[in-house]
């Protein structure tokens, strides 16, 4: 993983046989303070068989060892491969360093592991391979007890993975998965179908998931704990977020998620992909937060029913299919949002005003963005034109009446509009911020 801060490392070299000592630190030595040190990331070298502690958000070395600062950590990235996992290295490397030391990260509720899949031939026994992964897992697991939430992100290089590599990465996903609370999966587009056991990864209040190759497990990882779910972000193909959200246009069981405050969706369309059904009357009742960041990906609005007194914050990237349907279904009718507070709506009408936006479809934005101002407290519309910003003004100022909790506005402009920004204030003496971006 690229760190952008300056690193501190701290490099041990394991021997099977003997208790690792520290480096001794520098001749200027410093005190760590705690805030710097809630990030620790632990890299496993095979080649060196070493391990590579950082502390990403320091920029020069405490006075003490680094196996005395864990406690002070809160999140713990791991780095390795399924070569050094499948032979054993990553959990000799483990042992050597942590058995030698009373530590663990025993304050840490978050661990980020990231694997790189192998493209090698295996040249050992598959089945001794597996159990290896599973003592990696177990003793991941024994390094922070009190972890509640696993991010892992399986890459790979230039050469495509084998398909051990992926069933090493499955086993360790499973397991460490099993039994919490928020749970994390990125995976490369080329990394072969990993099996993910699903049996006991239930419970779940958070599921963030991001791959371009479609997993039936994360669909059955979603159905089991639709009820728990608190926060979902997927970034994947629509195709794939029907096979999540649909159920077969209302001939299978309703899809409901009762206990949802944030849902982030990033659909991305191939050819001609079937928009997502959702037979419940109101599948997301208790939403809070909803951000689109990429194509609309429903059929109506199923993901607008229902939340009107609870929705507060609300991201979208509209075009004019998403406009025309939307506005079908009077889902920005005035006054509909009880509890608005932040409003966000990023515009992909390039076609449109590379020909010129027509009066009608400004007239609609317009319109649109004057009944959500009338809801919210902050409202931000992005667009890479700023043509009829002062047409856009002067329909806020002609709907003032209606703009009475409108405490923050940021349009598109540039400095060549500045001259109107003190009108505006004069016009909504109730705002707080007024910004024009380009």
């Amino acid at each position: 993983m690229a760190m952008h801060a300056t690193e501190v490392a701290f490099e041990t070299t394991s021997t099977p046989s003997a208790k690792r000592k520290p480096e001794a630190p520098p001749s200027k030595q410093v005190e760590a303070e705690p805030s710097k040190l809630q990030v620790a990331t632990l890299r496993i070298n095979h080649v060196k068989q070493d391990i590579k502690i950082v502390f990403p958000d320091l920029k020069k070395n405490p006075s003490v060892p680094a196996y005395k600062l864990l406690e002070h950590v809160k999140t713990v990235v791991l780095e390795t491969n399924t070569d050094c996992i499948a032979n054993n290295g990553a959990y000799t490397r483990l042992c050597s360093y942590f058995d030698g030391h009373d530590a663990l990260f025993n304050n840490a509720d978050a661990l980020k592991l990231e694997i790189l899949a192998s493209s090698s031939e295996m040249t050992m026994d598959e089945n001794e391979a597996m159990d290896n992964a599973a003592l990696f897992a177990t003793k991941l697991r024994q390094l922070v007890p009190v972890c509640s939430k696993v991010d892992i992100a399986v890459t790979m290089r230039k050469s495509r993975p084998n398909y051990f590599a992926s069933e090493i990465a499955g086993l360790v996903v499973s397991r460490l998965f099993s039994n919490m609370s928020g749970i994390g999966l990125s995976v490369d587009k080329q990394i072969p179908d990993m099996c993910i056991n699903t049996e006991h990864i239930n419970g779940l209040t958070s599921l963030e998931y991001t791959s371009d190759r479609n997993y039936a497990e994360i669909h059955a990882i979603i159905t089991n704990n639709q009820k728990t779910l608190k926060l979902l972000k997927l970034n994947c193909y629509v195709t794939d977020l029907n096979l999540f959200f649909s159920n077969d246009e209302g001939r299978g069981p309703e899809v409901q998620f009762p206990s949802l405050l944030e849902l982030e969706i990033n659909g991305r369309y191939v050819y001609e992909s079937p928009k997502i059904h959702m037979a419940a009357a109101v599948p997301f009742p208790n939403l809070r937060r909803l951000a689109i960041t990429g194509e609309y990906s429903f059929i109506d609005d199923a993901v607008f029913r229902g939340n009107e007194q609870t929705l507060a914050e609300l991201y979208i990237v509209m075009n004019a299919e998403t406009l025309v349907l939307l506005n079908g279904h009077d889902v920005f009718a005035r006054g509909r949002f009880k509890a608005l507070e932040k409003v966000t709506v990023s515009s992909n009408f390039q076609d449109c005003f590379e020909l010129g936006l027509p009066t009608e479809l400004y007239n609609v934005i317009s319109e649109l963005l004057i009944s959500l101002a009338s809801q919210t407290s902050s409202l931000t519309y992005i667009e890479e034109f700023d043509t009829h910003f002062e047409d856009f003004i002067d329909a806020f100022k002609a709907s003032k009446s209606e703009l009475g909790k409108l405490k923050e506005l940021i349009l598109p402009g540039t400095r060549l509009y500045q001259y109107l920004v003190r009108e505006v204030k004069d016009v909504f003496p109730s705002l707080k911020k007024l910004k024009l971006q380009n």
